[in-house]
């Protein structure tokens, strides 16, 4: 099994320590969390090391998983945590509510974790489940879960049909299997006989069965008979799989990117885009449902995510703000852009990195759907000639404009 090294953070200097080549003893501090390595780290590295080969290493790599305390392990997920660690986390703390609920926040969760963090919630987080909007839409079935929680209110339940109703995303029932006929009625057994040896003898020349083999249970007790039950070892685990007692868990690093075309997440090397594959591209997105797209805009690549932020469904081109990745460019396409919903330029406003860029202050400035609050506190970063362009320009909202004329008047004033 290839490991993802890079996906889950691990520098190379830390993988030594974590390969069959490495002693059984450094492969045992860091399934211990001895080494000096920060928390999330830590959460990659044992989850990296329940796949080892030597048990009493497994066995700490489970242990230190179910020993971190509660608030370092919040503390130590982020939306880059891969999804099969919040998967397993699901799998061994599922009453740690605070974890679960930080689980939930990563927008790349996959929906088996949370159809079973669903399946579990408590009052307080079946109420947190039913207004995430978003994940409603990424994952639609997590509605039935929740719908036969008896810690779920019908009042949340009725909203989220409601939501997904309109959305026109609500799951329908699964279709449960015919019932099987019912067993026939074994055949009565010929009635207990106590055999003899003369009887043995009888039933072998004529060539019938013996009669011992309908001993009833009183004589079966009194016949010693080999147990070979200490042989079975019991059932083999399927590859993958680490405990029957985790419901079918799978030891991989497979998550829901794989459902997605691979020019819809590989990002283009450069050089001029194909028309005729941009316009397949639109289409096979446009035919997605709502769900499969806020998911591609969190996995997707640049082109995936300059069709999906023109998405008329705010939540979607919201996604694509969210999701981290957007460069540069695409910021400042996205801060200018007068087409985009109020929300979604209020999102990218939020984004600390984002608003580090000159460019993209200026173009939020002069966009009239940046909200009037933002736009007034950004004046305040433009150069003198930007806030006189501001002045003259009767797009943006009035408020900004006459706040950008007295800074302009107050700096002649000054300058005399």
């Amino acid at each position: 099994m290839q490991v993802p090294w890079d996906r889950l953070g691990i520098p190379k200097q830390h993988r030594q320590v974590l390969t069959a080549d490495a002693p059984v003893k450094a492969r045992l501090a860091a399934a211990r969390g001895l080494l000096p390595v920060a928390p999330a780290m830590q959460l990659a590295m044992f989850y990296v090391l329940l796949n080892d080969g030597d048990p009493s290493v497994v066995s700490a790599a489970r242990a230190s998983f179910a020993d971190m305390p509660e608030a370092t392990a919040v503390g130590a997920i982020s939306q880059r945590t891969h999804p099969k660690i919040l998967e397993y986390l699901a799998q061994v703390r599922i009453e740690e509510r605070l974890l679960m609920e930080r689980v939930l926040e990563v927008r790349n969760c996959n929906d088996r974790t949370v159809l079973r963090i669903a399946e579990y919630a408590d009052a307080a987080l079946c109420e947190v489940m039913s207004r995430n909007q978003e994940r409603l839409l990424l994952t639609p079935t997590v509605f039935l879960a929740l719908r036969d929680n008896p810690n779920c209110a019908s009042a949340w339940i009725e909203k989220m049909q409601g939501f997904l109703r309109m959305q026109g995303a609500l799951p329908q029932e699964p279709i449960k299997p015919a019932p099987a006929p019912p067993p026939k009625a074994p055949e009565p057994a010929p009635p207990p006989v106590q055999p003899t040896a003369v009887a043995e003898v009888e039933a072998m020349l004529a060539g019938l069965v013996s009669p011992s083999t309908y001993v009833d249970k009183a004589i079966a007790e009194e016949i010693e008979l080999f147990d070979l039950d200490f042989l079975d070892d019991g059932p083999e685990l399927a590859e993958g799989e680490i405990d029957p007692e985790l419901a079918g868990f799978q030891l991989d690093y497979k998550d829901e990117a794989e459902e997605f075309n691979w020019n819809l997440l590989q990002e283009a090397s450069g050089g001029e885009e194909d028309q005729e594959e941009v316009r397949n591209m639109e289409k096979i997105i446009n035919d997605m449902p709502v769900g499969s797209k806020i998911k591609l805009a969190y996995l997707g690549n640049g082109q995936a995510r300059r069709i999906l932020i023109r998405d008329r469904n705010k939540m979607v081109s919201g996604a694509v703000v969210k999701s981290g990745r957007m460069n540069e460019r695409e910021v400042e396409n996205a801060a200018g852009n007068r087409n985009l919903d109020t929300e979604v330029i209020r999102e990218l406003t939020r984004n600390r990195d984002y608003m580090r860029k000159y460019q993209v202050k200026k173009a939020l400035l002069n966009n009239p759907k940046t909200p009037v609050a933002v736009a007034s506190s950004l004046l305040k970063f433009m150069q003198f000639k930007d806030v006189k362009d501001l002045a003259k320009n009767k797009n943006v909202s009035s408020v900004v404009q006459m706040q950008a004329k007295r800074m302009v008047v107050a700096k002649e004033k000054k300058g005399r």
